[in-house]
């Protein structure tokens, strides 16, 4: 009882289906045929389809679909005298013809994936190119984590009689949530960055520069199409404010950047080892 058991929970964590099996060949039984098999992983979904006729072989149809892909198939002909046997038979089947089919390292279910991003924000409009790798939803999630890596620069900001720029590197880190409508997927992303800024104040002197941390908090929401294609609005707050001052004039002038911005994205994504 116990080692059925032990089986039953770990043949659980991958979906099993079993079209057309009748009295020959049951769920539950392909499900426990299937826990001892090593070269299945969590987010993988077994299809089985019996054709049973009244004459001749019956046809039976496996495949296994990972990541939304079908990377193993086999027909085999049947017959009635089989269903004992049939789903051992078909868990030894489905055991070889995995041995050739890839295991991503640390693989749990998720796509690693990659790709590009631009975005602008206002007011005093500031760019941002950075590279984007993470890890994706699984095949029936909602969740993915995401890393950006990239450079940011703003334009002319006013201060006093001056002009102030600012520019740097960032690191940007969140998850991701998404809901699959059709092939489409439309969700939210969280998200804090920190990074290193150069502020500049061109004054009477020549540019006056200096190197300051910079951390922001944001939230993301988006759309991604099937190709890859992602884009979306996006929101940040300036959890460390920098403040720029023209000493330089009549009268002290202390301009900080705006804690609230606001403008768009644009990127692609796409997955290693689909």
């Amino acid at each position: 009882m116990l080692a059925a058991a032990l089986f039953m929970t770990a043949a659980q964590a991958v979906d099993v289906r079993v079209n057309g099996g009748g009295a020959c060949l049951a769920t539950l039984d392909v499900q426990l045929a299937l826990g001892g098999i090593t070269g299945l992983i969590q987010s993988d979904r077994v299809v089985v389809d019996l054709l049973r006729r009244e004459e001749g072989p019956w046809r039976l149809f496996a495949r296994v679909i990972r990541r939304d892909v079908e990377v193993w198939q086999r027909q085999l002909n049947v017959s009635a005298e089989d269903c004992p046997s049939l789903p051992a038979a078909l868990a030894r089947t489905l055991e070889r013809g995995l041995d050739g089919v890839p295991r991503w390292p640390l693989d749990d279910g998720r796509p690693w994936q990659i790709g590009g991003q631009l975005s602008g924000t206002w007011p005093y409009g500031e760019w941002t190119v950075a590279l984007t790798v993470g890890r994706g939803p699984r095949a029936k999630g909602a969740l993915s984590w995401e890393l950006d890596v990239g450079g940011f620069s703003r334009s002319v900001q006013p201060v006093g009689m001056f002009r102030a720029s600012l520019s740097g590197i960032l690191a940007r880190f969140g998850p991701g949530m998404d809901a699959r409508i059709g092939a489409t997927r439309v969700g939210a992303r969280p998200w804090v960055s920190a990074g290193l800024a150069r502020s500049t104040v061109r004054g009477l002197d020549g540019p006056l520069s200096e190197v300051v941390p910079r951390s922001t908090l944001g939230l993301d929401a988006r759309v991604q199409l099937p190709q890859g294609l992602r884009f979306g609005l996006r929101l940040s707050y300036s959890a460390t404010r920098i403040e720029f001052i023209d000493t330089e004039s009549e009268v002290l002038s202390i301009a900080p950047e705006p804690r609230w911005r606001g403008g768009f994205f644009i990127g692609y994504r796409g997955s290693v080892g689909q």
